[in-house]
């Protein structure tokens, strides 16, 4: 048995560790050997969601026998994407978390967020033929200088405006409204 390709990837961006990675697999494949009352994908991506990339979580919901019903795993994890209503029966897209390279402009990436297949707003106006469709977010510092600039970047992490802050707690709180459409995940690279 072999797990979709999907949730693969998935396990790769959640997990970056060896070790982790052969332990969340064995188990989630594990869950075709059991009898649900529910798709062994579904509750796979289910539980990958409400794990955060965390072992432990992923244990937990094991060791819970999946919070009593399976249907309530997935329930929950619907419920933290937001309710979009796919019960995680379609393929996560690989869009969904893009992480950005080491570097942005030469500047060290510390903190970053990715808005999946909707942006966080844009630069420019509406009616601007021209504006530019925020989908990363990264907090960044240049080596030994004081300060951090959060860099808006496209959908491939090239950079579309940047902002300097005294603190990465001031850059993630004073982002401006016209990038709230969806709220950002800081992850810390």
């Amino acid at each position: 048995m072999t797990l979709p390709t999907d949730i693969k990837n998935r396990l790769d961006k959640l997990f970056p560790f060896a070790t982790d990675r052969q332990e969340v697999p064995r188990l989630l494949i594990s869950l075709w050997t059991k009898s649900l009352n529910v798709g062994e994908e579904e509750l796979a991506r289910s539980i990958l969601v409400l794990s955060d990339g965390k072992v432990s979580e992923v244990k937990n919901i094991f060791s819970s026998n999946f919070m009593g019903d399976p249907r309530d795993v997935i329930m929950s994890a619907e419920a933290k994407a937001g309710n979009p209503g796919h019960y995680f029966v379609d393929p996560f897209f690989d869009t969904d978390i893009i992480a950005p390279p080491q570097e942005l402009d030469g500047a060290k990436v510390i903190k970053w967020a990715w808005s999946g297949n909707k942006p966080f707003g844009y630069v420019g106006n509406e009616d601007d033929t021209e504006r530019e469709s925020i989908y990363g977010l990264a907090i960044c510092a240049y080596g030994d200088y004081a300060g951090f600039y959060r860099f808006s970047c496209d959908k491939n992490w090239e950079v579309i405006q940047y902002s300097f802050y005294e603190t990465i707690e001031q850059a993630i709180k004073q982002l401006p409204d016209q990038y709230k459409n969806v709220e950002a995940n800081w992850q810390t690279q």
